[in-house]
């Protein structure tokens, strides 16, 4: 749970400030109910196993749709790699024989990374990440997880992990062989600071900031931004001096939705922040 660290909400938890706050933090636009988004550093000492979620049409409660979107901060080595679909459409019953003979992952799509990729994981894609990547995830706010495959690895006392074939057959999209590679789109202009659009969705909308000098970015109060630093240092400053407050490389900072102007100074030159903000479009998910 993330926790407010300074001024004088220091102390609440994001739930907190959630309840008391409302649209004032998160944004007019933003669909009512708990932060929609959870922002995750993943540090692969080992590939994770390969897991599905469902997406809003698959989920009735007490199930939760998730999609996310991997950055890459830092890619170990020349090895290092995602999975992400299918190499081909393949038939259930293929996928669930080779899951039992313990080769799932010839049959899925493998990505070499470089720091600053992006990848787009829609509820229903199979994935996994694997050894020796540093990632920032962005997804909604979900729990919901069926792990597919654990690449046949016992624990020392010889037990295998759990895994939820069943529930995970009846999400995975077998004809899902699309490129989850995101494409950067430039949106600056003329200027020092460039700016470009990672990935737009209905869940989420990341954008990536490399700064020369200050920029000024503007609210309209339909929803608030997230800032994450991964390279350098930044100062964030309002009207107040009294309200500056500095981040270096792997802090985040919420900037609520109710703040109309705020100013980012690099100390660093040529500092890089990734900007995201809830997408306020995302489907219901379906009831039973």
């Amino acid at each position: 749970m993330s926790i407010c660290q300074n001024g004088p909400l220091a102390g609440n938890s994001l739930g907190d400030l959630v309840r008391d706050w409302g649209t004032r933090l998160v944004g007019s636009a933003v669909r009512p109910g708990p932060f929609p988004l959870l922002i995750k550093i993943i540090d692969a000492h080992d590939t994770l196993s390969v897991q599905v979620h469902p997406d809003e049409s698959q989920s009735n409660p007490p199930t939760e749709p998730k999609t996310e979107m991997w950055v890459i901060l830092e890619g170990s080595d020349k090895t290092a790699m995602v999975f992400a679909g299918f190499t081909k459409p393949i038939f259930p019953a293929t996928f669930r024989h080779a899951i039992q003979a313990g080769e799932a992952d010839k049959y899925m799509n493998q990505w070499a990374v470089h720091p600053g990729d992006g990848f787009f994981i829609p509820g229903r894609r199979l994935h996994a990440i694997g050894k020796g990547c540093l990632i920032l995830e962005i997804q909604q706010n979900s729990n919901t997880t069926y792990r597919v495959y654990d690449w046949n690895r016992k624990a020392p006392d010889g037990v295998s992990r759990p895994l939820h074939i069943e529930s995970a057959m009846q999400v995975i999209r077998f004809e899902d062989t699309g490129d989850p590679r995101c494409v950067p789109i430039p949106r600056s202009g003329k200027g020092p600071n460039n700016r470009c659009s990672l990935k737009t969705s209905p869940w989420f909308n990341v954008e990536r900031l490399q700064l020369a000098r200050e920029c000024s970015l503007h609210h309209s109060g339909e929803c608030c931004s997230i800032l994450h630093v991964t390279r350098g240092a930044v100062s964030i400053l309002t009207d107040s001096p009294l309200h500056e407050v500095s981040r270096s490389i792997g802090d985040s900072c919420l900037i609520p939705a109710s703040l109309a102007q705020f100013t980012l100074r690099p100390e660093v030159p040529d500092s890089d922040i990734m900007l995201i903000q809830p997408g306020t479009s995302a489907p219901l998910p379906s009831r039973a």
